[in-house]
C-alpha cells in the first residue's frame, strides 16, 4: 500500500477514532476568552508551588549576594537619601532612587514592597519579576499564533531554567530585573514587523526604561545583540525575499528602538549618569597604581584578558546540558559515611570555570523538543534566526576557548572588554531555547493532524533507541559510575580533591544518564501515544509539561536551597564586639575595622558589608566598583596597615588575639575575639601640618614606614600655599550626615583641614562661611581644604549634579510615557467602537 494509500485510510477514520482518545479536551471546557488568563494563573500557581517555602514556610535564601544585600536594609531604613554609602571604603556613590520623581520605577517598587510585606521577605517581592519573565515566554508564543497549552510549556520550561531560577536564589536581583525585559521586547519587535502601534511603540518604551533601571551593562549589552542580530537577519530575509513592506516595517521599527533606546536611557539619567561619571575613578574604569607604575602595558592587558574569561565556558561544557553532572556538580547535598548520615552541602565541581555553583541545564525534554523543532521547521525564518543566534551566543560563551570570535568582539565592539563572565551569555539560550521547542511540539502536533508519517516514523524509532539505552544504561549502572570516576582523575588537582566523594560523584552521574533516558523515552512515549490517537492533545500538553518540570525541578533542588529565616536573621545578631563599640559612646564618627581570619560575619574574608547593618563605618568592605585610589592601598600596603587607621580614623581594630601595633589597647577580650581602641587614630577632620607634591605608588610607599605621620605631611597633585596651624587651632564636627558634614574650624592661619572621606569632586563641594572653595585630593585619594585664619563654618556637601538634573529630567519623561499610554489606550477603545 502506497504512503497516500495509508494517509487517506487514517484521514476516513480519524473522527471515529479520535472519539476513543484517552483524556479530556480542556480548551473544550474553558470558555476561550478565559484560556490566556488560565495559562497566566497557572504559571502564578507553578512559581507559587515552586517557591513556597519562601512564601508561606517561613523560609529564605542564603548566599554571598544575598547576605550583603541584607546589610543594607538598615541604612535604606534609615536613610532617605542614598546617594553616597559612607559605610565602606571610606564612602562612595550609591547611584539612590529618584522617589516618585520616577513614577514608573516607584509603582514596580511599591508592588514589590506590596508581595515583601504580604509574604514577609523581600526575595518573595523580588520573584514578581520572573512573573513577568514568563508572562512574556507565554504572550510570545501566543503572538506566534500557538495554542496556550504551547506558550505555556514554553514560558514553564523558560522560567525554571536552572541558570535562571538560580539567579533569585543567588541573589543577582540586578541581573535577573534585566533578563525579564527580552521576551516582552522581543515580542513588541516581532508585533512591529507586521504594523507599528502607538500602544507598543509605548509599551517598548516602558521595557527599556526598566532595561536600563539596574544598570547591569553586560546583559543589557545582550539584550541589544540579540535586537541588533534580528535586525541583520530579517533586512538580509526582506532583500532575498525583496519584500518592500518588510523593509520599511524594520526600517521604522529601527528608529524607533533608537528613539526608545535614548529615552528609556535618560529616564535613567539620574543613576545611569552618576555612574558613567563614576567609573573612571573605580576599579572598573582605571588601572591600579601597580599596572601604571611596575608593569608593561601588554602584562596588564593579557592579565586582565585572563580574568576577564575566567568563566569561559567550552565544548566540553555543552555536555552538561544533557547530563548536569559530566563535570561533577556545583552545590548539592551529601548524605553518607563521610559525614556520618548528615546532611552536608558539598561543591563536586571540576571543570575549568571558578567557583561553579550549578551546571547551565535547560532539561532534556525541552532540549529534545527543541532539536526536533530546529529540524522539522527549518523552513521557517523564525527558526532560522533562533538557531543562529543561539549558535553565536554559544560559541562566544566560550570565550578563551574560542578566540577566533571571542577576540573580535573583546577587541571592537564597544563595552565588551569591561565583561567578566562570557558565560552570562547563555541566557540567550535559556529563553530562546524553550521558544524553538514549543515549535517543536507545535510541529508535532500539527504533522499528526495532517497524518504525517515521517513525524511517526521519527518518534518511533527515538522511543526504540531512548528505551534500548535505558535499559542498558540500568545494566552498566556500575561501568558508568566507574568510567566518570577513572575521567575525573584525569582531570588534575581540581579533581583529586574531592577523591573522597568522587564515590558520590559517580552514582550522580550514573543516575543523570539513566534519567536523561528514562526522560527521552517517556516523552518520546507519550508522543506516539497521542501521534496514534490514544489520548488527547490535553493529557498530552499535561504530560509534555509535568515531565518538562520534573526534568528542571529536580536539578533546580539539587542546586539550590531554602534556609530558615531564623538562621538568616541570626546572622545579624548583635556581636559582642559591636556592642562593645557602642557602649564607648563616641560622638564623634569613626571608622572600624576586623581581622578575625575565622570567617566569621564582617571578617576579611567574609565582609558582606556586615557593619552596614549596624550602621559603622567598615574601613573595609565588599563592592565590584571599589574606588581605584582605595583599592590602590589596599594592593600596596594591604588592609593592615597602622598607618592608614591613624589616618583614616580607625578608631576599633577587631582581631581573635591581641595584637602587638603600637597604640592599640584592648578594652575588651574573650576566647574568640579581642576590641582594641587605636589611641593614634585621627579624627575624621584634622590639620596637617605641611604639603608636599607627591603621587603615584611613590606617595602610597610612605606608608609602609612606621615612622611617616599622615598629621604632619600631605601629599598633594599640585603645590598649595598652606601653613602650619598652631596651638590656638581647632576644629569641630557640629553635624555629621552621609552625605552632609558641618565643622566648626578655626584656623590660626591658611590651614589644610583634611577629611578624611573618598575624595570624589563628581558630586563632593565644600563651602566655606556658605561660598564654595576648591577641595583638594589629599594622599591619593581624600579631601581637603585650605580654610583662612579665624573662625569659619566649614560644609561638605554632597549633591552630584547629573542627580538633581536627572530626577526632574525623569519626571518630565514619566508624565510624557503614561500620557502617550492613556492616549494610546483611548484611540484603541475608539477604535474598537467603530
Amino acid at each position: 500500500m502506497t504512503k497516500k494509500a495509508k494517509r487517506s485510510k487514517k484521514n476516513i477514520s480519524e473522527k471515529r477514532q479520535s472519539k476513543n482518545r484517552f483524556g479530556i479536551e480542556i480548551g473544550e471546557k474553558i470558555p476561550e476568552k478565559y484560556h490566556n488568563i488560565a495559562g497566566l494563573g497557572i504559571i502564578v500557581l507553578a512559581l507559587m508551588l515552586f517557591l513556597s517555602p519562601l512564601y508561606f514556610g517561613d523560609k529564605t535564601f542564603q548566599s554571598g549576594d544575598v547576605i550583603t544585600q541584607s546589610s543594607y536594609q538598615t541604612f535604606f531604613e534609615s536613610s532617605d537619601n542614598t546617594t553616597w554609602n559612607p559605610y565602606i571604603f571610606c564612602g562612595m556613590p550609591m547611584f539612590g532612587s529618584a522617589g516618585w520623581y520616577d513614577i514608573a520605577n516607584n509603582l514596580i517598587v511599591e508592588v514589590r514592597t506590596g508581595l515583601t510585606n504580604l509574604f514577609n521577605d523581600r526575595y518573595a517581592g523580588y520573584s514578581f519579576f520572573l512573573l513577568i519573565l514568563g508572562f512574556g515566554s507565554f504572550y510570545l508564543m501566543r503572538f506566534k499564533k500557538y495554542s496556550v497549552g504551547i506558550s505555556l510549556f514554553t514560558a514553564i520550561s523558560t522560567l525554571f531554567s536552572v541558570a535562571i531560577i538560580s539567579l533569585l536564589f543567588e541573589g543577582h536581583i540586578n541581573r535577573m530585573t534585566t533578563l525579564v525585559c527580552l521576551p516582552f521586547m522581543f515580542l513588541l519587535l516581532l508585533k512591529m514587523q507586521e504594523k507599528i502601534k502607538l500602544l507598543d511603540v509605548v509599551l517598548m518604551l516602558f521595557l527599556a526604561k526598566l532595561l536600563f533601571s539596574q544598570w547591569h551593562v553586560q546583559i543589557i549589552f545582550y539584550i541589544y545583540f540579540v535586537i541588533t542580530s534580528y535586525f541583520v537577519f530579517y533586512f538580509i530575509y526582506a532583500f532575498i525575499k525583496k519584500n518592500n513592506e518588510l523593509k520599511m516595517n524594520l526600517v521604522k521599527s529601527a528608529l524607533i528602538i533608537g528613539l526608545i533606546t535614548g529615552l528609556g536611557f535618560s529616564m535613567q539619567y539620574y543613576r545611569l549618569g552618576q555612574m558613567y561619571e563614576y567609573t573612571p575613578s573605580s576599579t572598573r574604569g582605571s588601572k591600579s597604581v601597580l599596572d601604571l607604575e611596575n608593569k608593561t602595558e601588554r602584562q596588564s592587558d593579557e592579565e586582565f584578558y585572563q580574568y576577564s574569561t575566567n568563566w569561559s565556558f567550552s565544548p566540553g561544557e555543552v555536555v552538561t546540558f544533557f547530563v548536569p553532572s559530566w563535570y561533577g556538580f556545583g552545590h548539592s547535598i551529601y548524605k553518607g559515611p563521610l559525614t556520618q548520615n548528615r546532611e552536608v552541602e558539598v561543591n563536586t565541581y571540576f571543570g575549568q570555570m571558578p567557583f561553579t555553583h550549578t551546571a547551565f541545564y535547560m532539561g532534556i525534554v525541552v532540549l529534545m523538543l527543541a532539536i526536533l523543532g530546529m529540524i522539522l521547521k527549518w523552513e521557517n525564518p523564525f527558526i532560522k534566526f533562533l538557531v543562529i543566534l543561539m549558535l553565536v551566543s554559544l560559541f562566544l560563551s566560550f570565550g578563551r576557548n574560542f578566540p577566533v570570535l571571542y577576540d573580535l568582539f573583546y577587541k571592537y565592539v564597544p563595552f565588551f572588554e569591561k565583561f567578566r563572565a562570557p558565560t552570562m551569555i547563555l541566557h540567550i539560550l535559556q529563553i530562546f531555547l524553550p521558544v524553538a521547542a514549543g515549535m517543536g511540539l507545535a510541529e508535532i502536533i500539527k504533522r499528526t493532524k495532517e497524518s504525517d508519517l515521517q513525524i511517526e516514523k521519527i518518534v518511533k524509532n527515538s522511543l526504540f533507541v531512548s528505551a534500548g539505552l535505558l535499559v542498558l544504561s540500568f545494566v552498566l549502572t556500575s561501568a558508568l559510575s566507574n568510567f566518570f570516576i577513572e575521567r575525573a582523575q584525569s582531570f588534575g588537582e581540581k579533581a583529586t580533591r574531592l577523591a573522597q566523594l568522587h564515590d558520590y560523584m559517580g552514582e550522580m552521574f550514573a543516575s543523570d544518564v539513566q534519567m536523561m533516558f528514562f526522560l527521552i523515552t517517556a516523552t518520546a512515549g507519550i508522543l506516539w501515544l497521542y501521534i496514534n490517537r490514544k489520548i488527547t492533545e490535553s493529557l498530552l500538553m499535561i504530560v509534555i509539561i509535568g515531565l518538562s518540570i520534573f526534568d528542571i525541578w529536580r536539578i533546580d533542588f539539587r542546586a539550590l536551597s531554602f534556609e530558615e529565616k531564623s538562621a538568616k536573621e541570626a546572622l545579624f545578631d548583635k556581636p559582642n564586639y559591636i556592642k562593645v563599640i557602642e557602649d564607648q559612646n563616641d560622638q564623634n564618627p569613626f571608622r572600624l575595622i576586623n581581622l578575625k581570619q575565622d570567617q566569621s560575619m564582617g571578617s576579611l574574608r567574609q565582609n558582606s558589608n556586615f557593619h552596614m547593618y549596624f550602621l559603622m563605618e567598615d574601613f573595609y568592605g565588599y563592592s565590584s566598583l571599589k574606588p581605584r585610589s582605595y583599592q590602590d592601598f589596599i594592593d600596596v600596603t594591604g588592609p593592615a596597615n597602622p598607618t592608614l587607621w591613624n589616618m583614616l580614623n580607625v578608631k576599633y581594630v577587631v582581631s581573635e588575639k591581641r595584637m602587638p601595633y603600637e597604640g592599640l589597647v584592648p578594652i575588651s577580650s574573650d576566647a574568640q575575639t579581642t576590641v582594641h581602641l587605636n589611641t593614634n587614630a585621627l579624627g575624621r577632620a584634622y590639620f596637617i601640618d605641611s604639603v608636599d607634591v607627591l603621587s603615584g605608588l611613590e606617595l602610597i610607599n610612605k606608608f609602609k614606614g612606621a615612622g611617616f605621620n599622615p598629621k604632619e605631611i600631605g601629599f598633594v597633585e599640585t603645590q598649595l600655599e598652606i601653613e602650619k596651624p598652631d596651638s590656638t587651632a581647632s576644629i569641630k564636627i557640629l553635624k555629621y550626615e552621609t552625605t552632609y558634614t558641618e565643622l566648626a574650624v578655626n584656623a590660626s592661619g591658611n590651614n589644610l583641614v583634611f577629611f578624611g572621606n573618598t575624595f570624589y569632586n563628581k558630586g563632593w563641594h565644600a563651602k566655606i562661611d556658605g561660598v564654595e572653595t576648591p577641595i583638594y585630593k589629599v594622599n591619593h585619594g581624600f579631601m581637603g581644604v585650605v580654610v583662612p585664619e579665624g573662625e569659619h563654618k566649614v560644609e561638605f556637601v554632597y549633591a552630584p549634579a547629573t542627580f538633581e538634573t536627572g530626577k526632574y529630567l525623569s519626571l518630565v519623561l514619566n508624565v510624557m510615557m503614561f500620557g502617550l499610554f492613556g492616549f494610546a489606550l483611548l484611540k484603541l477603545k475608539s477604535a474598537k467602537k467603530d
